[in-house]
């Protein structure tokens, strides 16, 4: 099976036009027709998760974090992205992340995060803009699969696209439509596709959001809750606003980085809002209209790694996917 049939099977999960225009989620590094030999996941590349890969015979590494997120003016081995390029190259490694794309999806990170804490009545907190998509499909037998895959969706202005060992096929429809092809073809080994976005404004697709909201099915005693936080998060300490109530129950949440959405978790009416990197002022923001909790950017994305594993094995269970026992935080504590 080659490495974009994995790529295929991901984006179905969490489809790259979801991610953020500020976003470099999907391919990072390498070649997607190379055959992939195992599967490694982490949060976060970096050179002793790749080192891990190596050792363990995988081709592949799947991260939530891109490798390329800012732009990159030089590529030199004595920078931290620069050795990690010299060494996939070398070994012949494939990077691929999913980054924002898979913090909006429905059943992405925020869902499970809601999931762990055992939130019940899941609803976006703030709703995503999308509108037509783009799909980009070849076959790895015959091109005339995929036309034929068309014949039922009423498709126009479908284009051949060359590339160098093969061509495909690419067309922008509507959402529905794209959906209902995708469906049609999902299980076919012999057609793999790429989605991307062409956005406009003004139509809410309420299917993805930024951040989630959920309940509790009892109110629960703010200290309560703070231990809840702590042990299923593993964390050794908690940074949260003055509390305001005794007891919460209303719940809004963002892993990694989500201090932007604060204003939509008080407009929401939520008794706290969960999320990780929150400055200072933002705490003076919150105070006496929510209970903001930061529990860490790594902290609340840690176990990405076991989700990709998880939702990888239920496709292909004849492949090895391993999750990396070299993760650790950019961020260490002295105490």
């Amino acid at each position: 099976m080659i490495i974009q049939a994995i790529f295929s099977y991901l984006e179905q999960w969490a489809p790259l036009h979801l991610q953020a225009n500020y976003d470099n989620a999907g391919l990072q590094l390498g070649d997607p027709t190379m055959k992939v030999t195992a599967i490694l996941t982490c949060l976060e590349f970096s050179l002793p998760v790749l080192q891990d890969a190596v050792e363990q015979g995988c081709n592949l590494v799947i991260a939530h974090h891109p490798l390329l997120f800012k732009s990159v003016s030089y590529i030199s081995p004595n920078t931290r992205v620069g050795k990690m390029i010299y060494f996939s190259i070398k070994h012949k490694l494939t990077l691929y992340a999913a980054h924002t794309n898979l913090d909006f999806t429905p059943r992405g990170l925020a869902y499970k995060m809601a999931k762990k804490l055992s939130l019940n009545n899941i609803s976006p907190l703030q709703p995503l803009e999308v509108t037509n998509w783009k799909i980009t499909a070849w076959s790895s037998k015959d091109l005339k699969i995929v036309e034929k895959s068309l014949d039922l969706f009423n498709v126009v202005d479908v284009k051949k696209e060359n590339y160098l060992y093969n061509s495909a096929l690419s067309w922008i429809a509507s959402i529905n439509k794209q959906k209902a092809w995708i469906t049609s073809v999902m299980n076919n080994p012999d057609i793999i596709y790429h989605v991307s976005p062409i956005r406009t404004m003004g139509r809410s697709d309420n299917i993805a959001s930024m951040g989630l909201l959920g309940h509790f099915s009892s109110p629960v005693f703010v200290n309560d809750f703070f231990k809840k936080l702590k042990d299923l998060f593993q964390l050794k300490f908690i940074f949260h606003s003055d509390t305001i109530k005794s007891m919460v129950q209303k719940i809004a949440i963002c892993p990694g980085s989500g201090g932007s959405l604060l204003t939509n978790a008080i407009k929401s009416k939520a008794d706290t809002f969960i999320t990780g990197d929150v400055g200072y002022h933002l705490f003076q923001s919150a105070e006496n209209r929510i209970l903001l909790v930061d529990i860490g950017h790594y902290e609340s994305e840690q176990e990405v790694k076991k989700y990709f594993k998880d939702e990888l094995s239920k496709k292909f269970d004849k492949i090895k996917i391993v999750a990396t026992i070299r993760q650790q935080s950019a961020k260490q504590i002295y105490s």
